[in-house]
């Protein structure tokens, strides 16, 4: 099962796996994303004042916080785990880059899904991994 860390408790798997495992460096393999999104046509339908209050409240220090929430969350689901004892397996980074491989073909297949909806899935995965690596820290 690939999902957060932080789900883990919600779902009571404590009762139900020995192990729990996170690559190199904290990569996961499961994430949850939160979006809000509208059309370009009706932000700028937004009076100024409007979509400055959407700018304020989505600034880099709400973005930081956001994530320094994200992972004391997640850290909570592996505190959790470790308290019931479950095997905490971190790989190496080889094992990651590994898995990372391995799970290539679901990334393909995806592209080609979207392929057929007009969408540059190739662009789309290469432009989210390059806003990773430059946030990841």
């Amino acid at each position: 099962v690939l999902i957060p860390f932080s789900v883990q408790p919600l779902l009571g798997l404590n009762g139900h796996i020995s192990s729990f495992t996170e690559g190199y460096n904290q990569t996961r393999f499961g994430s949850v994303v939160f979006q809000v999104s509208m059309s370009k046509k009706k932000w700028a339908s937004l009076p100024p004042d409007i979509q400055n209050a959407f700018r304020k409240a989505s600034d880099k220090e709400f973005l930081r916080k956001t994530g320094r929430m994200w992972r004391e969350d997640e850290q909570r689901g592996v505190d959790l785990m470790t308290k019931f004892k479950r095997e905490h397996i971190v790989l190496t980074k080889e094992e990651t880059e590994a898995f990372r491989i391995k799970l290539a073909p679901v990334i393909d297949k995806w592209v080609e899904d979207v392929k057929k909806e007009g969408i540059d899935g190739r662009k789309l995965v290469n432009k989210a991994r390059k806003l990773i690596k430059k946030y990841e820290e």
